[in-house]
């Protein structure tokens, strides 16, 4: 049974929205993905709360967006953060990996990690990411589109 993405957001945008009152997020296209609710609540719980933590805006905004392509599902996660230099920009998917000190930004480098494990493995899917410095951090979520007969 699919789990539309409206669905996993709500709870985790009221949850938030308690802890960052100066944050918005928004789900500008429904869809519907079938994997572990778990794990899509983990993947998303993750993606926004970083987009929210690593961001010195005034308004922390995180757009969620789903489009579905031929033979994949594409889910992207943007945010207005502080953004990660190219040269980061894969050392942030590794186990513990942090860019930032405890004082600077709170974290324990597993976030990320997990969002890659759970797309790659349970989703057999693909995470990647643009990002300039000071302009924010848009992920990228392909999942293949199963389709029975």
């Amino acid at each position: 049974m699919p789990d539309s993405i409206k669905e996993i957001i709500d709870p985790i945008r009221t949850s938030l929205k308690q802890l960052y009152p100066n944050s918005e997020i928004t789900l500008k296209t429904n869809g519907q993905l079938f994997s572990s609710r778990t794990n899509l609540t983990i993947l998303f719980q993750n993606l926004i709360e970083n987009g929210i933590k690593y961001n010195k805006s005034g308004i922390k905004r995180i757009e969620l967006d789903f489009h579905e392509q031929e033979t994949q599902n594409v889910i992207t996660v943007k945010d207005n953060g502080i953004g990660i230099p190219d040269e980061y920009q894969n050392q942030i998917f590794k186990l513990f990996s942090r860019l930032h000190s405890d004082g600077e930004f709170e974290g324990t480098g597993i976030g990320l990690s997990t969002c890659k494990k759970i797309v790659e493995e349970h989703l057999n899917g693909e995470l990647t990411l643009s990002s300039n410095p000071n302009e924010g951090t848009t992920f990228r979520i392909d999942i293949p589109i199963e389709r029975s007969n």
